[in-house]
């Protein structure tokens, strides 16, 4: 799951770059730009988190198996 936060990240990242997406929220972004950015910042604060939580996730997967 955090490969592929990491990898819509980028994505966005790439769109907010290159001004390009085909919609965005216009009554809360003034522009693409910023909404991608935003769905930037969100993906790598999840990914972040999932690698945060993967200890305790990896314990709860052994401890199914015991």
């Amino acid at each position: 799951m955090e490969v592929i936060a990491l990898e819509l990240a980028a994505r966005f990242c790439t769109d907010a770059l290159e001004e390009t997406y085909f919609r965005w929220d216009q009554k809360k972004y003034p522009h693409a730009c910023a909404h991608n950015l935003a769905r930037t910042r969100s993906q790598l604060s999840l990914a972040r988190s999932v690698r945060d939580k993967l200890p305790d996730m990896q314990r709860i997967v052994d401890g199914l198996g015991a």
